[in-house]
């Protein structure tokens, strides 16, 4: 609010204008890209499921893999958005500075390590590759990853190591 000061010369606190924009039909919620397929993601389920049930028999190893970031600025894009509307898409601006970690977790493998690779700054495709490669590495049996639908997983550098 001190733009507000400075520009106009009036002083605002923030808990009547959040009041104002809900009474007006506002919310604050997360933007989202798009709603997700319900067909493509209840298929998404079956197949997990039928992996499992592998994994159960010792045909394969089912690993999820993920990044998160650390920073004292959250990337998480939040806007004011009409109730009732669909989620506006918004960009995610990231500060300088945090890290990344991307880790390796195999649900039904009870006390099992959880590799991590770390960074500093944003993962990108060639480190997130790089990180895969070299948890590949350690794979004795085949190993299916699961992947959510992170624009780095969907990455041309990402896509041409799929197998």
């Amino acid at each position: 609010m001190p733009r507000l000061r400075r520009a106009f010369g009036i002083q605002l606190h923030i808990s009547p204008l959040r009041r104002l924009a809900r009474a007006a039909g506002y919310t604050w919620k997360r933007s989202l890209r798009a709603q997700r397929d319900p067909a493509a993601f209840a298929a998404g389920q079956v197949r997990l499921r039928e992996l499992h049930r592998a994994e159960a028999r010792h045909e394969v190893a089912v690993v999820y893999v993920d990044e998160c970031c650390f920073s004292r600025q959250a990337p998480v894009p939040c806007a004011w958005q009409r109730r009732g509307q669909p989620p506006v898409e918004l960009p995610a601006v990231r500060g300088s500075g945090g890290h990344s970690v991307l880790g390796f977790w195999q649900a039904h493998a009870p006390r099992q390590p959880l590799p991590a690779y770390a960074r500093p700054g944003t993962l990108t495709a060639a480190p997130f590759v790089l990180a895969v490669t070299d948890f590949a590495q350690s794979l004795d049996r085949p190993t299916v990853l699961v992947l959510d639908n992170a624009a780095i997983h969907r990455a041309h550098a990402v896509r041409a190591c799929h197998a």
